[in-house]
Parts: structure tokens; C-alpha cells; sequence
């Protein structure tokens, strides 16, 4: 877990302008992790916890039994006067198939500093100052697509800091994508979402860049994600125990 208290000990403000959700469930979520082919790969886990001042951790790990693997987490504070929550801090570490850690990602909304911890202790870590006003969302995409499931909004901007080749910001576009569902009554909500280049580049961008999805359900609980363990890694499915990959697929 992390120290949380050592987070909110000073009076900064979080730079962050997403205002997010509550989740719709707490707890811990059990998942496992797929290849494309729906084989099974290893297990994976999501956690949420609420504490009684209205703050959010959540935790993820996500992996390949043996292999790569990828620990994220996430601390959310209450936005005064809003039924919301905003970013404090973001963490990632990424391990390669051997076990050994790719650096740390870490984000701090309210110093406004991106940094980029390599695995060798040797080496310096680079660090970026954020904007005044950022969109990252790196930890917390199940929370701002939460309303696209409910039908409340239909496409979402953000950003994901990414720390290859250095710190740097990449704006992202989510939409939702049409679906028939071979079960009615238990709706499934797919959302796709890319780097907004522009017109110019996307079409560059699509013949390269992985498949970045979330699928929620109706009322906006987490069910699967699609991601990259790492920049150039495995790409894995994840799915929510209890729920089968090929029901991600839809009839037509």
C-alpha cells in the first residue's frame, strides 16, 4: 500500500483535472490474464479501498505466470463540494519475462512531477514538471470511462505519461464502440481508446500501436482491459474471474 499519509501531510493542490467517479465496487477483484487467443496466462488481481475521509487506493497486478508483469497503483482524495475524486498520486513498475524491474513510473499530482526511476540505482532519474492543468489517467482508466458505461458521456480526452525514451505526455481519445451482446440482459460496454495524433499521423499510429481496451459492465464495474505489459511487451487480456474472454466478443 502506499504511504498515504505522507501524501496528504502538505496543503498542495492536485494539478489534476479529472474529476472521477467513485467506484462502483470495492474490495478485492480477482482477474487472470489471457493471450489473444483466450489461452490462460497467469493470475491477476484489482483492489479498491475506501477510507472513511472519502480517499481511494487502488491497487493493480497484472501478469504472466513465470514472466513479465506489470504492479500499478493509484491514491485518489474527495474533491470539496463535488461528489468526486481527483488523482494524488500514480505509481507503476514493469518487470521483463525475466523478472527484472523496467523502472518506476511515478506521478505526482500535486508537486506536478512526472518521474522516471531506471532499474540501475546508477543511473539518474529524469523527472518532467506537468501543466498546470493535466488529464493523466494512467491508473485510474476504469474510473474516467465509468461514465461513458452509464451512457453519460460519449467519448473521453486524457493523457497517459509514459517514461520510454524519456518523460513525456501522450493525449488520448476513448469512444465507445457499438456492440450486439449475444446475452441481452447482461450488457457489456466496450471502450477503445488511442493516442489523438491527428489525422496526419493515426493512420501511421494504427498499423503499430497495440489494442488498448476497457470493457465495463452497465453500471460501470470493471470486467477486462486489454494492454501492453510493457512499451514493445506482451500484449494480454485481462478478465474479471467468473467471466469468460469469448463473452468479450460480441455476436455480430
Amino acid at each position: 500500500m502506499l504511504m498515504a499519509s505522507a501524501l496528504f501531510a502538505t496543503g498542495a493542490q492536485s494539478r489534476s483535472q479529472l474529476i472521477l467517479p467513485y467506484p462502483a465496487d470495492s474490495g478485492l477483484v480477482s482477474a487472470a490474464t489471457y493471450d489473444m487467443t483466450g489461452a490462460r496466462l497467469g493470475a491477476a488481481q484489482f483492489e479498491i479501498e475506501t477510507f472513511e475521509d472519502g480517499r481511494v487506493e487502488m491497487t493493480m497486478v497484472t501478469g504472466i505466470d513465470n514472466g513479465a508483469s506489470n504492479h500499478a497503483s493509484i491514491v485518489l482524495e474527495p474533491i470539496d463540494q463535488l461528489s468526486g475524486l481527483r488523482a494524488v498520486e500514480q505509481r507503476s513498475e514493469s518487470y521483463d519475462a525475466a523478472g527484472r524491474s523496467l523502472g518506476v513510473l511515478h506521478v505526482d499530482h500535486k508537486k506536478g512531477i512526472g518521474r522516471c526511476i531506471p532499474a540501475d540505482q546508477k543511473k539518474p532519474a529524469q523527472s518532467m514538471t506537468l501543466p498546470e492543468q493535466e488529464r493523466i489517467a494512467n491508473v485510474a482508466l476504469n474510473l474516467l470511462f465509468s461514465p461513458m458505461a452509464l451512457g453519460q458521456a460519449e467519448s473521453m480526452d486524457f493523457q497517459i505519461f509514459l517514461c520510454e525514451g524519456g518523460p513525456r505526455l501522450i493525449a488520448f481519445s476513448a469512444v465507445t464502440v457499438p456492440r450486439v451482446d449475444a446475452d441481452p440482459t447482461a450488457r457489456i460496454v466496450e471502450i477503445r481508446y488511442e493516442p489523438n495524433l491527428g489525422p496526419a499521423l493515426q493512420w501511421l499510429a494504427s498499423s503499430w500501436l497495440p489494442k488498448f481496451s476497457f470493457w465495463l459492465d452497465g453500471h460501470g464495474n470493471y470486467l477486462a482491459h486489454r494492454i501492453s505489459l510493457y512499451t514493445q511487451g506482451p500484449e494480454v487480456l485481462v478478465v474479471r474471474d467468473g467471466i469468460s474472454p469469448k463473452t468479450l466478443t460480441p455476436a455480430h
